[in-house]
């Protein structure tokens, strides 16, 4: 049997929240956390509490764990600062760029930046907008050839 953590007051409309926050069905959360769509409706009608595999599952899919247990912000998923936001971007695009052998002329490589900068508003969303950028940068790369 799994262990379960104990059902915090909260945590079923933070759970929902969450899932709503990310313009996410419960099927399309289901399946970004790892878990089964059935269990998420338990979850937010309060007959069930995650186990910890399912919170650790969550977490790797980039949810705060912490904000949905205890109701506070985890830190990396607190807003970050303008030039931190924009230093991270770079280095995001920079990456992405150097794993796909990408080379924009920079004019695209600002816009990707651009791009992301606009998107990413905290870590999480950082990382999740990153998937998104890779495809464009590959395809405004592509187009410059």
């Amino acid at each position: 049997m799994q262990e379960r953590i104990e059902l915090t007051p909260g945590l079923a409309g933070r759970l929902e929240e969450l899932r709503v926050d990310a313009g996410l069905s419960r099927p399309e959360f289901a399946k970004v956390a790892g878990v089964a769509e059935a269990t998420i409706w338990r979850m937010e009608n309060e007959q069930s509490s995650p186990s910890i595999a399912q919170l650790e599952s969550m977490q790797a899919a980039g949810i705060d764990v912490i904000y949905l247990v205890t109701g506070r912000r985890s830190t990396s998923l607190a807003p970050i600062t303008d030039d931190e936001r924009w230093g991270r971007c770079c280095i995001a695009v920079n990456e992405a760029l150097a794993r796909h052998g990408l080379a924009p002329s920079p004019a695209t490589y600002w816009r990707l930046v651009r791009l992301l900068y606009s998107e990413a508003v905290n870590e999480a969303q950082l990382r999740k907008n990153m998937a998104a950028a890779l495809e464009k940068a590959g395809a405004l790369a592509t187009q410059e050839r």
